[in-house]
């Protein structure tokens, strides 16, 4: 069993995380309880990026868990963002997640979708050619689009599909081929050191 890096048994006997006494935390949310510990997951995070180097980018499922406060702490410490949804849109932008780094995948997307997410300043990862089409819908007439093929790949769960990213193409090694879009808005992530306690909602 892998136990958060802060774990430990209290003077009580009991188990405790982040500062907090497990069966406190029990009696107060009731069970099942799931519970995040802010050591452990920047700590996790700092360690894949770290392996990762310039190989590419390590990207973190919204889909796992998702909440503003958490992916802030994700932002924090150098991932990108994996959306699959204009849901997981929606939270990434509340949490300020940089657009650079946001990266929306899937085979289901909707030209809605496609279009909340090139207007986002996304990086959207083409996952059949039939999405060709759903782009002509959803982009903006005007836009125009490059590509250039990366000088290494690297394997990767989007090793085979293409991406389309607004704006200047990023210098970063790419192990798909990059598709540049012109003009898009980009926000930054705030940096924040309010999220703590184990026991805090994460909201």
């Amino acid at each position: 069993m892998l136990f958060p890096v802060t774990y430990r048994v209290n003077a009580r006997g009991h188990m405790e995380v982040g500062g907090c006494d497990l069966a406190d935390l029990a009696h107060e949310h009731g069970t099942p309880l799931y519970i995040y510990d802010e050591d452990t997951v920047r700590q996790r995070a700092a360690e894949f990026v770290a392996a990762m180097g310039d190989a590419g980018e390590v990207l973190y499922s919204a889909k796992a868990f998702a909440s503003p406060a958490f992916l802030r702490i994700v932002a924090e410490e150098g991932m990108g963002l994996d959306v699959v949804s204009a849901g997981e849109l929606h939270i990434a932008a509340a949490a300020g997640f940089p657009a650079e780094r946001t990266y929306f995948l899937g085979n289901n997307k909707s030209a809605e979708e496609l279009e909340l997410a090139y207007r986002a300043g996304c990086t959207i990862v083409i996952d059949g050619a039939y999405e060709f089409e759903l782009f002509r819908r959803a982009v903006p007439p005007g836009s125009r689009a490059t590509s250039s093929r990366p000088a290494s790949s690297t394997p990767s769960s989007a090793s085979r599909s293409r991406t389309a990213r607004p704006g200047p193409r990023s210098s970063r090694r790419s192990p798909t081929t990059a598709w540049s879009w012109s003009a898009s808005t980009r926000t930054s992530a705030p940096r924040s050191s309010t999220f703590a306690a184990t026991s805090r909602r994460w909201r």
